[in-house]
Order: C-alpha cells, then structure tokens, then sequence
C-alpha cells in the first residue's frame, strides 16, 4: 500500500506530517499494492482570521463572514462555538443550521447556492462561551465604498456595513437612507438607536459605541415600508 500526502512534509524531522501554515487543503491518496484501487481524502484548513470576524457574546451577535461555500460556513461556525446563523434577504430572516437537516436549510442554499460572498454580514447565535474576534478591523480602512451603508437597506429589515464615524454621522446616515431604526447587539442584547430621537432612547446604543463606530461595523437596519395604496 502506498500513501501520498499532499502539501509534502517541510519538517522530516518532527513525528507526523508538517505542513505550512498558510495551507487550505490536504490530501491523502492511499494506493492498493497491487495498484487497482485508490482512495483520495481531502481536509480544508479553516483559518480563525479567515472566518467570522466579530466577537462572539453568548446569544446573538453581529459578525461578518470571510466568504466561501456552506461548508465552510459550517466550519467557521464551529469553530466560533455558533450554533445557528441568520441573514435577511427581501426583508425576511433566514436561518442556516450547520448541522441542520437540509430541508432547514433549503432557503438560505438557495439564497447563496454560488457560495457566500467574502464580507456578508450575518447575525450568529452562540450558547458560549464567548469567544473574542480573533482579526479585529483595522482603525483605518478602505476597503468600503463611499457610501455611508454597504448592502440592503431597505425597504424593511436588511443588515448592511457602516462606513465608519461618530454616532451623529451614523444618524445623518440614516436619515438620508430613510432608515428608520438602527439596532446593534452588545452582550447578546439588542439595543436601538433612533435617528432624530430624544438621547435616552440612544442611551444604549451610545454607550455601546462610546469611541465612534469603527469602519465596516455591521447593523440590522429597517427601512421605511412604501405607503400602501390609500395612503
């Protein structure tokens, strides 16, 4: 029988298959002797700063995925101890299960059967522990559009980035993009801010992000509902 393991090994010396840091996929071919039969494995490599960024509180939290297909989805989730993820898409919350049944499932594939895009904002249910973001954003970024909200904000519920700032630019935002009200989680909590509103209502919120709001923060946002006929 032969075993061929690719990446080869970079350290001979140490017991066990060595391979590079920066590595996403390892495969295992196992050859009869006589030849005739084969039987390929393959492990991807799922990197913590590659995955979900954002702290994870027990309960909900915001995050925002690196990208990729469900399965790697799934192990990122795994690997940050969330037990479900959830996405709005037309206004409509969207469950994905990583270890669900597939008919639970069967909206959120359908939604990104051609995978995941890389900075798709989710909101990630946890038991805990907590677990801290093991990449956090740099102060500094320009990764973002010009836009004040990246992604769907509205009409209804959507979840979208914010390019940055203080609370009042995060409020002129909002009222340019007819947001209603825009929600964030602190400690698995929702708290709410309301654009124009009286300070306490934004008490909360305020104090969640009491040294600005850092660029590519994602909310869960609600847009202004069109006027039904009559109206």
């Amino acid at each position: 029988m032969t075993i061929l393991i690719e990446p080869e090994d970079i350290d001979v010396e140490l017991q066990g298959h060595q391979v590079a840091a920066e590595t996403d996929l390892i495969t295992v071919s196992v050859t009869s002797s006589d030849g005739s039969r084969m039987l390929v494995y393959r492990a991807r490599v799922v990197h913590p700063e590659e995955c979900l960024d954002g702290a994870v509180a027990e309960g909900l939290s915001l995050v925002v995925f690196a990208g990729g297909d469900l399965d790697d989805l799934a192990a990122c989730a795994e690997l940050r101890r969330v037990t479900h993820l959830h996405t709005i898409a037309a206004g409509q919350w969207t469950l994905f299960s990583p270890h669900g049944p597939d008919f639970l499932n069967e909206r959120f594939d359908l939604l990104f059967e051609e995978g995941v895009p890389p900075g798709t904002p989710l909101i990630a249910a946890s038991r805990g522990p907590a677990t801290a973001d093991p990449f956090p954003p740099a102060a500094e970024s320009n990764d973002l559009s010009t836009d004040c909200f990246v992604g769907d904000s509205g009409p209804g519920l959507g979840i979208v980035h914010f390019q940055g700032g203080s609370l009042d630019e995060l409020t002129s935002c909002g009222q340019a993009a007819d947001i209603l009200d825009i929600w964030t989680l602190s400690a698995g909590e929702y708290v709410i801010l309301v654009p124009g509103a009286h300070p306490y209502v934004n008490a909360d919120f305020a104090a969640h992000f009491s040294e600005g709001i850092p660029n590519g923060e994602p909310l869960l946002v609600r847009g202004r509902e069109a006027p039904s006929r009559g109206q």
